[in-house]
Protein backbone atom coordinates (compact mmCIF):
# COMPACT_ATOMS: atom_id res chain seq x y z
CA UNK A 1 0.00 0.00 0.00
CA UNK A 2 1.28 3.45 -0.96
CA UNK A 3 2.03 5.85 1.84
CA UNK A 4 1.00 9.49 1.75
CA UNK A 5 4.66 10.48 1.21
CA UNK A 6 5.05 8.07 -1.73
CA UNK A 7 1.90 9.49 -3.34
CA UNK A 8 3.17 13.02 -2.79
CA UNK A 9 6.59 12.15 -4.29
CA UNK A 10 4.92 10.68 -7.41
CA UNK A 11 2.83 13.82 -7.75
CA UNK A 12 5.95 16.00 -7.47
CA UNK A 13 7.50 14.08 -10.36
CA UNK A 14 4.40 14.48 -12.54
CA UNK A 15 4.05 18.13 -11.59
CA UNK A 16 7.69 18.81 -12.46
CA UNK A 17 7.21 17.13 -15.85
CA UNK A 18 4.36 19.57 -16.55
CA UNK A 19 6.48 22.56 -15.56
CA UNK A 20 9.35 21.34 -17.69
CA UNK A 21 7.16 20.71 -20.75
CA UNK A 22 5.63 24.18 -20.44
CA UNK A 23 9.02 25.86 -19.90
CA UNK A 24 8.20 27.23 -16.46
CA UNK A 25 10.58 25.30 -14.22
CA UNK A 26 11.34 28.55 -12.37
CA UNK A 27 8.03 28.41 -10.48
CA UNK A 28 8.11 24.68 -9.70
CA UNK A 29 9.15 25.22 -6.06
CA UNK A 30 6.10 27.41 -5.47
CA UNK A 31 3.80 24.84 -7.11
CA UNK A 32 5.37 22.16 -4.93
CA UNK A 33 4.72 24.29 -1.84
CA UNK A 34 1.03 24.61 -2.80
CA UNK A 35 0.76 20.86 -3.40
CA UNK A 36 2.33 20.11 0.00
CA UNK A 37 -0.10 22.53 1.68
CA UNK A 38 -3.05 20.85 -0.03
CA UNK A 39 -1.82 17.38 1.01
CA UNK A 40 -1.05 18.45 4.59
CA UNK A 41 -4.44 20.12 5.03
CA UNK A 42 -6.33 17.42 3.14
CA UNK A 43 -8.05 19.93 0.88
CA UNK A 44 -10.20 18.17 -1.72
CA UNK A 45 -11.19 19.56 -5.10
CA UNK A 46 -13.12 16.76 -6.79
CA UNK A 47 -11.13 17.14 -10.01
CA UNK A 48 -9.13 14.72 -12.12
CA UNK A 49 -5.39 14.73 -11.50
CA UNK A 50 -4.64 16.37 -14.87
CA UNK A 51 -7.24 19.09 -14.32
CA UNK A 52 -5.91 19.68 -10.82
CA UNK A 53 -2.28 19.91 -12.02
CA UNK A 54 -3.30 22.28 -14.83
CA UNK A 55 -5.15 24.50 -12.38
CA UNK A 56 -2.26 24.33 -9.92
CA UNK A 57 0.24 25.40 -12.56
CA UNK A 58 -1.95 28.28 -13.74
CA UNK A 59 -2.57 29.42 -10.15
CA UNK A 60 1.19 29.30 -9.50
CA UNK A 61 1.94 31.32 -12.63
CA UNK A 62 -0.61 33.97 -11.67
CA UNK A 63 0.64 34.15 -8.12
CA UNK A 64 4.25 34.57 -9.27
CA UNK A 65 3.33 36.96 -12.12
CA UNK A 66 4.72 34.47 -14.67
CA UNK A 67 3.04 34.83 -18.06
CA UNK A 68 1.57 31.68 -19.55
CA UNK A 69 -1.20 31.07 -22.03
CA UNK A 70 -3.85 28.90 -20.32
CA UNK A 71 -4.47 27.24 -23.69
CA UNK A 72 -0.91 25.85 -23.55
CA UNK A 73 -1.70 24.26 -20.18
CA UNK A 74 -4.97 22.94 -21.58
CA UNK A 75 -3.20 21.43 -24.58
CA UNK A 76 -0.51 19.80 -22.44
CA UNK A 77 -2.92 18.18 -19.99
CA UNK A 78 -5.68 17.50 -22.53
CA UNK A 79 -8.29 19.23 -20.39
CA UNK A 80 -10.65 22.08 -21.37
CA UNK A 81 -9.25 25.53 -20.65
CA UNK A 82 -12.36 26.69 -18.75
CA UNK A 83 -12.03 23.80 -16.28
CA UNK A 84 -8.34 24.54 -15.71
CA UNK A 85 -9.17 28.21 -15.05
CA UNK A 86 -12.00 27.24 -12.69
CA UNK A 87 -9.67 24.87 -10.85
CA UNK A 88 -7.02 27.60 -10.53
CA UNK A 89 -9.64 29.88 -8.99
CA UNK A 90 -10.74 27.10 -6.64
CA UNK A 91 -7.14 26.57 -5.55
CA UNK A 92 -6.58 30.29 -4.91
CA UNK A 93 -9.81 30.40 -2.88
CA UNK A 94 -8.65 27.50 -0.68
CA UNK A 95 -4.95 28.30 -0.29
CA UNK A 96 -4.48 31.72 1.29
CA UNK A 97 -0.96 32.35 0.01
CA UNK A 98 -2.01 31.90 -3.66
CA UNK A 99 -2.91 35.17 -5.38
CA UNK A 100 -5.33 34.95 -8.30
CA UNK A 101 -4.86 38.56 -9.43
CA UNK A 102 -4.31 39.02 -13.16
CA UNK A 103 -0.70 39.04 -14.27
CA UNK A 104 0.62 42.55 -14.81
CA UNK A 105 0.74 43.53 -18.49
CA UNK A 106 4.45 44.40 -18.17
CA UNK A 107 5.27 40.77 -17.32
CA UNK A 108 3.56 39.69 -20.53
CA UNK A 109 5.40 42.43 -22.41
CA UNK A 110 8.76 41.16 -21.10
CA UNK A 111 7.88 37.66 -22.28
CA UNK A 112 6.85 38.95 -25.73
CA UNK A 113 9.97 41.08 -26.13
CA UNK A 114 12.15 38.11 -25.28
CA UNK A 115 10.31 35.75 -27.60
CA UNK A 116 10.37 38.15 -30.56
CA UNK A 117 13.90 39.46 -29.77
CA UNK A 118 12.94 43.12 -30.09
CA UNK A 119 15.40 45.92 -29.39
CA UNK A 120 15.55 47.78 -26.07
CA UNK A 121 14.39 50.90 -27.92
CA UNK A 122 11.21 49.12 -29.06
CA UNK A 123 10.64 47.65 -25.60
CA UNK A 124 11.11 51.06 -23.93
CA UNK A 125 8.68 52.64 -26.40
CA UNK A 126 6.17 49.86 -25.69
CA UNK A 127 6.41 50.54 -21.96
CA UNK A 128 5.89 54.26 -22.58
CA UNK A 129 2.84 53.62 -24.78
CA UNK A 130 1.45 51.08 -22.32
CA UNK A 131 1.86 53.39 -19.32
CA UNK A 132 0.14 56.28 -21.11
CA UNK A 133 -2.74 53.98 -22.08
CA UNK A 134 -2.94 52.59 -18.57
CA UNK A 135 -3.09 56.11 -17.10
CA UNK A 136 -5.86 56.99 -19.57
CA UNK A 137 -7.89 53.89 -18.59
CA UNK A 138 -7.51 51.93 -21.83
CA UNK A 139 -6.55 48.79 -19.89
CA UNK A 140 -9.69 48.91 -17.76
CA UNK A 141 -11.77 45.77 -18.24
CA UNK A 142 -9.30 44.26 -20.68
CA UNK A 143 -7.19 41.13 -20.52
CA UNK A 144 -3.66 42.12 -19.51
CA UNK A 145 -2.17 39.73 -22.07
CA UNK A 146 -4.20 41.36 -24.88
CA UNK A 147 -3.13 44.77 -23.66
CA UNK A 148 0.57 43.81 -23.69
CA UNK A 149 0.30 42.29 -27.18
CA UNK A 150 -1.32 45.45 -28.56
CA UNK A 151 1.26 47.60 -26.77
CA UNK A 152 4.14 45.76 -28.43
CA UNK A 153 2.42 45.96 -31.80
CA UNK A 154 1.85 49.71 -31.40
CA UNK A 155 5.50 50.19 -30.49
CA UNK A 156 6.73 48.30 -33.53
CA UNK A 157 4.44 50.34 -35.76
CA UNK A 158 5.91 53.67 -34.72
CA UNK A 159 9.41 52.72 -33.65
CA UNK A 160 11.18 50.69 -36.28
CA UNK A 161 10.70 48.50 -39.28
CA UNK A 162 13.51 46.24 -38.00
CA UNK A 163 11.39 45.05 -35.08
CA UNK A 164 8.07 44.98 -36.98
CA UNK A 165 5.90 42.06 -35.91
CA UNK A 166 2.72 41.26 -37.79
CA UNK A 167 -0.59 40.87 -36.02
CA UNK A 168 -0.69 37.32 -37.39
CA UNK A 169 2.64 36.42 -35.75
CA UNK A 170 1.42 37.90 -32.46
CA UNK A 171 -1.82 35.95 -32.76
CA UNK A 172 0.04 32.71 -33.53
CA UNK A 173 2.19 33.09 -30.42
CA UNK A 174 -0.39 34.46 -27.97
CA UNK A 175 -3.84 33.52 -29.25
CA UNK A 176 -4.94 37.17 -29.02
CA UNK A 177 -7.08 37.86 -32.09
CA UNK A 178 -5.94 40.32 -34.72
CA UNK A 179 -9.16 42.33 -34.29
CA UNK A 180 -8.49 42.70 -30.54
CA UNK A 181 -4.91 43.80 -31.24
CA UNK A 182 -6.17 46.41 -33.76
CA UNK A 183 -8.86 47.71 -31.43
CA UNK A 184 -6.53 48.23 -28.47
CA UNK A 185 -3.46 49.50 -30.33
CA UNK A 186 -5.51 52.16 -32.15
CA UNK A 187 -6.75 53.48 -28.80
CA UNK A 188 -3.21 53.36 -27.41
CA UNK A 189 -1.72 55.26 -30.34
CA UNK A 190 -4.52 57.81 -30.15
CA UNK A 191 -3.68 58.54 -26.51
CA UNK A 192 0.07 58.38 -27.18
CA UNK A 193 -0.22 60.94 -30.00
CA UNK A 194 -2.29 63.23 -27.72
CA UNK A 195 0.52 63.36 -25.14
Amino acid sequence: MKTKQQGLRNNFDELYAGHEALGIESIYDFSQEILEYIYDNEVRFGRSKTTFFGGLIFASCRSKNKPINPQDISNYFGEPKYIILATAKQISNNVDFVDNSPINWTAYLDDLCTYFSVSEKTKDKAIEIGEIGENKGIISGRCTRSYAVATLYASTCINSTKDRITQKKLYDYTGVSESTIREIYKEQLGEYNNE
